[in-house]
């Protein structure tokens, strides 16, 4: 990623949210709370959800069920673990809440969707 050419709020969002989500590739599906990738001075606690779905085009909780239904779905692709484990391993404690944010996601429930991989 590049620093920005212009100073204008919208391209500094970019580059801070940008360089943010590129330092917690990995992990960045655990914790996404605006104190977690908030970078001072730039953004504050109170601004940077705004600033991060201007970058993104999400919230911050969007994000996070996003990167968790990805980490989701690329388990049950690669791996025989069970549909209570990759909840647990993808930082749902509830594995029925889990089965319906999958559902809701991926537009099929999760036993489903690994039998059509």
């Amino acid at each position: 990623m590049t620093i920005p050419d212009t100073t204008s709020a919208e391209a500094i969002d970019h580059y801070v949210v940008g360089k943010r989500i590129a330092a917690s590739r990995g992990t960045a599906w655990r914790d996404v709370r605006p104190s977690v990738i908030a970078l001072p001075p730039v953004a504050d606690v109170f601004t940077m959800p705004t600033v991060f779905k201007r970058a993104t085009g999400m919230p911050p909780s969007q994000y996070q069920i996003k990167l968790r239904m990805d980490a989701a779905r690329r388990l049950m692709r690669e791996t025989k673990k069970s549909v209570i484990t990759i909840a647990n391993e993808v930082g749902y404690s509830n594995p029925s809440h889990f089965a319906q944010v999958f559902r809701r996601e991926a537009g099929l429930p999760p036993t489903n969707y690994r039998q059509q991989r």
